[in-house]
């Protein structure tokens, strides 16, 4: 349950507008993740916030992708990855899938 908790306030954390961290900044609530998960990664694409993989209640392994929309404040499902993935190995595998499904290409810091 704590892992999930800590994964909520990370998120919650990456909400919180560039231009109000710099002033005295207020947290709010947002949409609820629609599957909680705990030890997930978390990447920005362009406007949105990815969480990716991580432990489900059960304690098994999710290849899950959702991306949140704060200007929305709602959630969508992403296709799954082709692999379950937890803290151990999501953050190489997430950014890399993140990148394809982006468009992108990775820059010299990975």
């Amino acid at each position: 349950m704590c892992r999930m908790r800590c994964a909520v306030a990370l998120l919650a954390a990456l909400i919180v507008s560039p231009a109000v961290a710099g002033s005295a900044a207020n947290w709010k609530s947002g949409a609820q993740l629609p599957l909680a998960r705990g030890e997930v990664t978390a990447a920005r694409v362009s406007s949105e916030i990815f969480v990716v993989g991580g432990f489900t209640a059960d304690g098994t392994n999710s290849a899950r992708v959702d991306a949140y929309s704060p200007g929305r404040d709602s959630w969508r499902q992403i296709r799954d990855l082709p692999v379950t993935v937890d803290h151990r190995d999501e953050r190489r595998l997430a950014r890399e899938a993140l990148r394809r499904r982006a468009g992108t290409r990775p820059t010299a810091r990975g």
